[in-house]
């Protein structure tokens, strides 16, 4: 998606126990019911989620699910300080942005709130939102939006202190090749890193490496504080 494909091949990083090499991006997206929303009165920002107009059209899901915690750390990450805390006006934000939701806790509870006719805003990773639209009927369009969509690299990790160090960097190299890439964008629909294996990919997944800009946002600062922000949340704020 964008500045997500730019950075070449798979990169290692190296933690305390595991090396974790990045093979595919995910974003998670605003998309909308089509059918039900009108191209111009759609969101344009993230932020534009609080006006009083899309009361009740969007649905905000467990903070327990790597989608909700992937979309409050990039609105979150729009209001830090300079030292890297959420301000006041962030957690106002977040205050309106839950009391204009739909809230639920539970995937069945989610999939009602569409059902029902309510939800017409569809917050969640690009795949989930493919799913959604075959399973509900929807005919849903994604949003670039203003200032950027969260963007997040998944992968897979080899644990330190393995005593099968080279088969499992040769699995890596294997699965992580253009080739491979290229043949699980084709029945997934992911999109590689890789830029060698999204030109082998089909041309839907090239096109949807296009759909968004990807949100400018430091995981390394963003993650060590994201759990203090979620318990915040469910203390303060849901």
């Amino acid at each position: 998606m964008h500045t997500s494909l730019g950075g070449g091949p798979p990169c290692a990083i190296q933690g305390q126990r595991r090396i974790v090499y990045k093979f595919w991006s995910t974003p998670v997206v605003i998309a909308y019911d089509s059918e039900k929303l009108a191209a111009e009165r759609a969101p344009k920002s993230w932020l534009d989620l609080t006006r009083g107009e899309y009361k009740g059209k969007y649905v905000i899901g467990n903070t327990a699910w790597q989608t909700t915690r992937v979309y409050l750390a990039g609105i979150l990450a729009r209001f830090l300080d300079d030292k890297g805390e959420v301000t006041q006006a962030g957690w106002d934000f977040l205050g309106a942005f839950y009391a204009n939701a739909i809230v639920v806790d539970d995937a069945d509870a989610r999939k009602e709130a569409f059902k029902s006719g309510g939800a017409v805003i569809n917050l969640n990773w690009f795949g989930g939102v493919i799913k959604d639209a075959r399973e509900l009927g929807m005919q849903v369009k994604v949003i670039d939006p203003e200032g950027g969509t969260p963007v997040i690299s998944e992968g897979v990790a080899i644990m330190a202190g393995t005593d099968q160090l080279e088969q499992a960097k040769a699995f890596v190299d294997w699965f992580g090749s253009a080739d491979v890439m290229a043949g699980y964008a084709k029945k997934f629909g992911q999109v590689p890193v890789l830029p060698a294996a999204l030109a082998k990919s089909p041309p839907e997944v090239q096109a949807n490496a296009e759909l968004v800009k990807a949100q400018p946002i430091d995981w390394d600062a963003v993650a060590p504080k994201l759990d203090g922000w979620l318990q915040k949340i469910e203390l303060e704020i849901r």
